[in-house]
């Protein structure tokens, strides 16, 4: 009980944990070690997704705070025309 609990907590799938099993319901141990390594992999790719968000969120971030800096107050967001005063 305890494995699955820990697995979960992983973000590893009840199904991906059935599909481990042996006939006798036993967990194939050796197969445990591919999957570990594939959940690290997505778990690389998220943290690679979600410092590109990062990065793209400071800029807008920075973006903004110069806006507002040179006054902007006024911004109509279909058109994209955010203009500071003149």
């Amino acid at each position: 009980m305890q494995l699955i609990r820990q697995a979960l907590g992983l973000g590893i799938s009840l199904g991906s944990i059935a599909r481990l099993q042996d006939g006798r319901g036993q967990l194939d141990w050796p197969a445990v070690l591919p999957l570990l390594e594939a959940q690290r992999a997505r778990i690389t790719g998220e943290r690679a997704r979600l410092a590109q968000v990062d990065i793209d969120l400071q800029q807008i971030s920075h973006e903004l705070r110069q806006w507002l800096d040179m006054g902007g107050t006024a911004c109509e967001l279909d058109t994209g025309a955010c203009k500071a005063p003149a």
